[in-house]
């Protein structure tokens, strides 16, 4: 028995499931899509941190590597004014005027006037040094 008298109603019972069905489906597809953002929204928070931690880890590292390089720098120099310093002594006279190099690791660079006294006087007395080259030409 047909409960609908005229198929205009009919028609329209049928749209009306069809309806529901399709709102259903879209209900579905929205709550699916709401559970992504949400896991998205985590997720970049997540990674927002982990980026800021990484950053905050770059500069630390950066930090660290400037002052190794200082600290290679002011070693070389060290190294530099000792090699100067031993030179000038195999040359005769500069022992007595000039102390050794500073090399105390605590200080952060060599003292000024050590390296300018050492770098003035082994310039000056570069041709009197006695080197196995210079007895050969001579």
């Amino acid at each position: 028995m047909n409960l609908y008298l005229n198929p205009a109603h009919e028609e329209a019972g049928i749209l009306a499931r069809m309806q529901l069905k399709r709102i259903e489906e879209l209900t579905a597809q929205s709550c699916h899509w709401e559970n992504l953002f949400r896991t998205s929204q985590a997720q970049n928070t997540e990674l927002s941190r982990d980026l800021a931690k990484a950053l905050s880890q770059r500069d630390v590292l950066q930090m660290e590597l400037g002052q190794s390089l200082s600290a290679v720098k002011r070693t070389l120099c060290r190294a530099r004014a000792t090699e100067d310093y031993a030179s000038a002594l195999r040359g005769g006279d500069y022992a007595a005027k000039a102390p050794l190099p500073h090399s105390d690791e605590s200080s952060d660079s060599p003292s000024t006037s050590d390296s300018s006294s050492i770098a003035s006087h082994t310039s000056t007395n570069q041709s009197s040094i006695n080197t196995p080259n210079n007895h050969q030409k001579n």
